[in-house]
């Protein structure tokens, strides 16, 4: 449950009771993800396989696990947007296991990646996490500021406003705050 009067998690938190009622679904999904892996090792899927299971790991709260199959794509993938979705999961798995040092220099080594923004909204997403975990929040709030745009979901564009609003609430920018709400308003959210 949310407490709305604290800033809320900006990604879904992860608990014992989630991944035992996912388990088998993500078991799965690494099973499949595993046949090209295998099959066809040289192939131009190998390294999106090799990143569902990063992902599954990481939904499976195998953070040490996500995080070298995260560092396997990244060193070995000649595909930039590969790598650079796997640099976020690195990223957020580091955030997760609270290193903190390693995050940051992950974030670094993003800032030298140019001109791919296909994951640029999880990016900024994700920097805003690390922000927030440091208690800085004017930088969070500059990361959110640029992620709100490429949110394409309505309810999550205004969940991501309202952690917005309490960030802005929270450093006394009452009307920075205050059109953010009003923009939650305008698209009808379900609660």
């Amino acid at each position: 449950l949310n407490d709305y009067n604290r800033v809320l998690p900006l990604f879904p938190t992860l608990d014992s009771g989630t991944v035992r009622a996912t388990r088998a679904d993500l078991n799965d999904i690494i099973k499949k993800a595993s046949l090209p892996i295998q099959h066809r090792p040289g192939s131009d899927w190998t390294d999106d396989a090799y990143i569902l299971v990063g992902w599954s790991r990481f939904y499976k709260m195998e953070f040490d696990d996500a995080v070298l199959t995260f560092k396997y794509v990244n060193s070995t993938s000649k595909d930039p947007y590969a790598k650079q979705e796997a640099l976020i999961g690195l990223m957020r798995s580091f955030l997760v296991l609270k290193q903190l040092d390693n995050a940051k220099a992950v974030s670094d080594l993003l800032d030298k990646e140019t001109g791919l923004r296909k994951d640029a909204r999880e990016l900024f997403l994700t920097r805003a996490a690390y922000y927030l975990q440091i208690n800085e929040p004017k930088q969070a709030i500059a990361q959110l500021e640029r992620a709100v745009p490429l949110i394409p979901l309505k309810n999550e564009r205004s969940r991501t406003r309202y952690i917005l609003a309490q960030l802005y609430q929270e450093q006394g920018q009452d009307k920075e705050a205050t059109a953010q709400l009003n923009e939650i308003l305008k698209r009808n959210p379900p609660y």
